[in-house]
């Protein structure tokens, strides 16, 4: 969501920025611009067809592109870049402050949230989830898991090896990229369902894959402020 990467100074023209920045947005397309990965998370939830649902942190758009891929045709995004989505999708996209929702209270039949939470304050963020989503409304997210599997794999992306590997190379500039959130988010998962049940939360179920966690959770009924 929100990168540090930095904007190209285009006054200066400096060739050195402009090879940076490119480098960084050919890591991006590599590791996380996939749609038929995105489709696949979407499915991990089975989401009912004509649910209301907000992508919440849609970024570029390519999670709407894989809701419409999959029939869906009630679905719209947030996030404070949320002009990029406007461009692939024809989902409304919103552009704001997810710390700050615009919807009205109870409005909303699901939340999908894609890799966002881990750049986040959750006892910020997940008030506001609570707030819009309807009695028994549905929370699913995906976010990295703390797994043997992914501590090996960032060793390697970390390590020497990465010269050897484009697809580690790659993956070594995104996660240097957002190496302080991702490791706060690793270090508080443990914590993760005790944070949910504080902010309304329950019937919270959890699977995973080899590097990530699925979480889905119901908004308790009469939650309405956390």
């Amino acid at each position: 969501m929100n990168s540090k990467h930095p904007e190209p100074d285009i006054s200066q023209n400096d060739p050195a920025v402009w090879a940076s920045t490119k480098e960084w947005e050919e890591s991006f397309h590599h590791t996380r611009r996939n749609l038929q990965t995105r489709i696949h998370r979407i499915n991990y939830f089975d989401i009912p067809k004509d649910a209301l649902i907000l992508d919440y942190g849609c970024g570029d758009g390519l999670d709407l592109q894989a809701f419409a891929s999959l029939g869906y045709n009630n679905v719209i995004g947030i996030d404070h870049s949320a002009q990029f989505a406007r461009k692939i999708c024809t989902f409304p996209a919103v552009i704001g402050d997810v710390y700050s929702l615009v919807f009205a209270d109870a409005s909303v039949d699901v939340i999908f949230v894609n890799s966002v939470l881990h750049h986040l304050h959750l006892p910020t963020a997940l008030p506001e989830i609570n707030r819009i989503l309807k009695p028994e409304g549905k929370f699913h997210f995906i976010e990295p898991r703390n797994s043997p599997f992914r501590k090996v794999l960032d060793w390697a992306t970390l390590s020497l090896l990465a010269k050897l590997s484009a697809t580690l190379l790659h993956r070594r500039r995104m996660l240097l990229d957002e190496w302080e959130e991702h490791y706060r988010w690793l270090a508080q998962e443990p914590r993760v369902k005790k944070i949910l049940l504080a902010a309304g939360f329950g019937n919270i179920q959890t699977q995973h894959d080899l590097v990530n966690m699925f979480v889905s959770c119901t908004k308790l009924e009469g939650a309405q402020e956390v």
